[in-house]
């Protein structure tokens, strides 16, 4: 028999609290952060990532809880997607900086309201449960967390090797297949809403080669577009500037549809043929 759904989120919410709370020699500290937004917006501004990313610089996280709420303004079923696309901003974010933390992820929609301020429902809460003793040993084995299924869901941060694979990759090769760089059909929007943690894996690169430039190819699929195709490339190149990355360190341009990565045959590489690739012409 399934547990209603916001008993078996508090079930998970006070489980993993009482976990840290049993290790006697641990000094267990929590705190607690807002992350609010302009209406109907839910992507990051350079202010807010800046201010996420200091928040969690706290040592030995043991676990990082998003709530995600949207104001009263506009139908539920609206409401509870912005939440969720919210709390999907922050994930990311997240995920792109710290390895082995585990995330719990809750979009409220417009419930649960404490907050009478229209500007103060349209948030993101951060609650981030840490321990001041030494950091675990390299050699210590180090349990993997667990994955929950349905409407809550406890993420596995990706692994500290994801981005040095990704760093490996640059070494070796001078033209780079970004593989989760998509889009949606016929926009410049990253596809499901998401920033792809490669393209923070690559503002970090940049950053640590300052002498690197790249050229960066926006591509489409289907049908002749160039203005499309630049677009998405653009993208790119914002993005990366807006990251601290120097434009006289970037080229980019649009390829219409004339380079596919594969022959189009299925929807599935029409996607592939949506994509940014990133050529370095300077080490």
């Amino acid at each position: 028999m399934k547990l209603p759904y916001s008993l078996r989120f508090w079930s998970i919410f006070i489980v993993l609290n009482l976990f840290a709370l049993i290790n006697v020699n641990a000094q267990v500290k929590q705190a607690e952060k807002n992350i609010f937004f302009e209406s109907n917006v839910y992507e990051l501004s350079k202010e807010q990532q800046a201010e996420i990313i200091d928040f969690l610089d706290k040592p030995n996280i043991q676990n990082i809880q998003l709530f995600g709420f949207a104001d009263t303004i506009g139908n539920l079923a609206a409401n509870q997607k912005i939440s969720e696309q919210r709390v999907s901003a922050v994930k990311d974010l997240i995920l792109a900086w710290y390895g082995n933390v585990m995330i719990i992820t809750k979009a409220n929609g417009e419930k649960h309201h404490q907050e009478q301020q229209l500007a103060n429902q349209r948030r993101v809460e951060i609650v981030v449960t840490y321990e001041l003793d030494p950091p675990i040993k390299k050699d210590e084995k180090i349990t993997p967390p667990l994955i929950i299924e349905d409407s809550i869901v406890i993420i596995p941060a990706q692994d500290i090797s994801q981005r040095e694979d990704f760093y490996e990759t640059f070494a070796t090769s001078d033209r780079i297949v970004i593989e989760n760089l998509l889009f949606e059909p016929g926009t410049t929007d990253f596809l499901h809403d998401k920033t792809p943690n490669e393209l923070f894996y690559l503002a970090d690169l940049l950053r640590e080669n300052p002498t690197m430039e790249i050229h960066i190819e926006g591509h489409v699929c289907c049908i002749d577009d160039k203005k499309l195709s630049k677009n998405r490339a653009q993208k790119v190149y914002s993005f990366l500037k807006d990251h601290g990355i120097k434009g006289n360190r970037m080229t980019y341009a649009g390829y219409s549809n004339s380079q596919p990565r594969v022959e189009e045959l299925t929807p599935e590489d029409e996607k592939l043929n949506r994509r940014v690739e990133i050529v370095v012409t300077q080490r």
